[in-house]
């Protein structure tokens, strides 16, 4: 989210608020984002506690790339 921010407005965003305000505004160019922010970033949390089974992390690993994928769209 960073990279695009830079890209396309040469933002620098710093803090998580600036990164979930900035995935808002994307929403309104592709509304799949929030959702698939929401997903990815549930698996921040999981990489300190451990709390999800594996076929839910292969699961999200998806939406990861789907993610990326749609990132890098913006981005060109």
């Amino acid at each position: 989210m960073r990279a695009v921010a830079y890209k396309r407005e040469r933002r620098c965003l710093t803090s998580h608020g600036e990164l979930r305000a900035y995935v808002s505004k994307l929403k309104q160019e592709d509304p799949t984002l929030g959702d698939l922010w929401r997903t990815v970033t549930s698996m921040h949390a999981n990489s300190y506690e451990g709390w999800a089974p594996e076929g839910e992390v292969r699961e999200v690993l998806q939406r990861v790339r789907a993610l990326r994928g749609r990132l890098r769209e913006l981005m060109s």
